[in-house]
């Protein structure tokens, strides 16, 4: 069953972009979710990181079901954060 959340100074909604609208590397942008924190370690507790959106061939072939149509790639070069782990 799904609730709204109480919107807080702590807990608002993110901005998305226009659909078809490209977001340029360098960009920053809020990534949210729930899962891994390290090695063998998993939290329910939803999380946040501050990113800046990188190119699309910067990784390559690392990620093959990568659709620039409908994803972005983003990163934290200085800091130990990522929207996969």
């Amino acid at each position: 069953m799904w609730r709204s959340a109480e919107l807080t100074e702590w807990v608002m909604p993110i901005p998305l972009p226009e659909a078809d609208h490209h977001v340029s590397p360098g960009s920053e942008c809020s990534v949210a979710g729930w899962g891994r924190t390290g090695v063998n370690t998993t939290i329910d507790r939803l999380q946040e990181a501050e990113q800046e959106v990188v190119s699309d061939g910067l990784y390559g072939e690392r990620y093959r079901h990568y659709n620039p149509t409908t994803m972005l790639r983003a990163s934290s070069p200085h800091a130990k954060k990522s929207a996969f782990q």
